[in-house]
C-alpha cells in the first residue's frame, strides 16, 4: 500500500486493518484453486521455519471492516485503485473488488505492462495497491530484506514499522537464520497491518509410502531440499 504518502486514505492503520478484515480469503482461496490454495493470514507458507503458530491475524469481519472505516474518519468509504503484478491472475483482483465494495471502498483494477507495474514498484505510485507475489526464500531473512528493508530498490512508499529495519538487519547479520526473530519482525508486519497476505500457492510433491522426511516444500521454495535427511521405513 501506499502507506508513506501521508495523504492516501492506507497512510491510516484503521484502514489497512479495515481492508484486511473485508476479504474473506477462505471463500476466495476455495473457489479459485481446487483445493491447492490456502488462505494467508501470515506471510510464510504452513510448515516453514519462519511460519508462526497459532497466529489468528484478521478474519473475515464485514462489520469489523465498517467499524474501523467509521473509527478512521471514512464511513462512507473512499476510492482507491489496484495495481496487479502482470502475472497474477486478474479475477483475484475483481472478488477483492466486490469485498471491499460491500463496505464502502470503490476499486479501480489497473491493468498495466510489466515495465510500467516495475516503474511503479521503484518510484512509487498513489492512492492504492500494488498486488505482488511475495517470493518465500530458504532463509526467510531474505524475502524480507527485499521487500522490507531500508535498502530495497522497491516499495519504498510503504510505511515500514518502526524498529523492522533494525530487527531485520540485526537477524542479517547472525550466522545461521533464527526462527524467533525472523517470527518478531513478522509479527511486527502483520499487527501493523504493513502489508495483507491474501492467499498462499500450494504446491504438491509425490513420493513413495515409505519415504519419510524429504524436506521437499518445507524450505519455502520448490528447489530448495534437505537431501542428506530422507530415510526409507520398512
Amino acid at each position: 500500500m501506499d502507506s508513506a504518502n501521508a495523504d492516501s486514505p492506507l497512510a491510516n492503520k484503521k484502514v489497512r486493518e479495515a481492508v484486511e478484515y473485508a476479504i474473506d480469503k477462505e471463500a476466495m482461496a476455495k473457489a479459485k484453486s481446487y483445493g491447492f490454495w490456502g488462505a494467508a493470514y501470515q506471510l510464510p507458507n504452513v510448515g516453514t521455519m519462519a511460519y508462526i503458530k497459532d497466529f489468528q491475524g484478521r478474519r473475515y469481519n464485514v462489520a469489523k471492516a465498517k467499524q474501523l472505516l467509521k473509527e478512521a474518519g471514512y464511513p462512507e468509504g473512499f476510492k482507491t485503485r489496484i495495481i496487479p503484478h502482470f502475472a497474477i491472475d486478474k479475477d483475484i483482483m475483481v472478488i477483492i473488488q466486490g469485498y471491499l465494495a460491500k463496505v464502502g471502498i470503490t476499486v479501480e483494477v489497473e491493468i498495466v505492462d510489466q515495465g510500467k507495474y516495475t516503474d511503479y514498484r521503484r518510484k512509487g505510485w498513489k492512492n492504492g495497491f500494488l498486488c505482488q507475489p511475495f517470493g518465500s526464500y530458504p532463509n526467510y531473512l531474505q524475502s524480507l530484506d527485499l521487500y522490507m528493508s531500508s535498502d530495497a530498490l522497491d516499495f519504498q512508499i510503504m510505511k515500514k514499522p518502526a524498529g523492522l529495519d533494525a530487527l531485520i538487519k540485526e537477524a542479517l547479520a547472525t550466522t545461521d537464520p533464527e526462527a524467533p526473530r525472523i517470527q518478531k519482525a513478522l509479527k511486527m508486519i502483520h499487527e501493523d497491518a504493513t502489508i495483507i497476505p491474501i492467499h498462499t500457492t500450494g504446491r504438491a510433491s509425490i513420493q513413495q509410502k515409505n519415504v519419510r522426511d524429504t524436506g521437499h516444500l518445507s524450505m519455502g521454495i520448490w528447489t530448495e531440499w534437505t537431501p542428506e535427511r530422507p530415510w526409507l521405513k520398512k
